[in-house]
Order: C-alpha cells, then structure tokens, then sequence
C-alpha cells in the first residue's frame, strides 16, 4: 500500500534512496534502493508511465489505466500491471506498454 502513494519526487536516484510517506505508523521514512531497481524504476518512467499519464497526474509514480492521477488505484491493479509488463519483458515483446 506505501508504494501507491509514492510521488515522483520522493525518488532520489542520485542518493539511491526513495522517500516512503505516511508508512507503518503513519511515519515517513527513507528506504534505500538498489541500482538495478533504480534502473528499473528509470525504465518504467521514460517507457511504460507515460502511457499511462492523464492530466493532472499529480505527480504519482505508478499508474494504471484504471487511475492515471490523484487516486492512485488498488493495489491489485497496479501489482497485475507489473506482472504483465514483466512478462512481456521476458518474452521479449516488443512495446513497453504495462496494459494486456
């Protein structure tokens, strides 16, 4: 659930480090992230988010087709996603899409 409301400026790649708001106890804390998930968090970015993208997205880190802004979905959703776009890496399908 912390992962839903991550914003993209709570992402600090040069430090490694992503900033996790209102988590366990309703505390903010600093998590550090490693490069290979930085890499991957770079990728989702540049090539899958922006489909995505419905203004005003507010600045929400993960998206899904059924909440491209302010709400950010379920967890489900975004998790199924995930495991789609993964697979289709795998495969090696061409497309960088997170939907079918």
């Amino acid at each position: 659930m912390e992962l839903i409301r991550v914003r993209l400026y709570d992402l600090d790649p040069a430090r490694g480090v992503v900033v996790v708001r209102e988590g366990k106890g309703q505390k903010d804390r600093v998590v550090p992230v490693g490069e290979r998930a930085i890499a991957w968090l770079e990728k989702y970015l540049d090539e899958a988010r922006p489909e995505f993208v419905v203004e005003p997205a507010e600045g929400t880190m993960f998206l899904t087709r059924h909440a491209s802004g302010g709400d950010a979905g379920a967890p489900g959703r975004a998790a199924g996603g995930r495991r789609r776009y993964h697979r289709r890496l795998a495969r090696g399908t061409s497309g960088g899409s997170l939907s079918g």
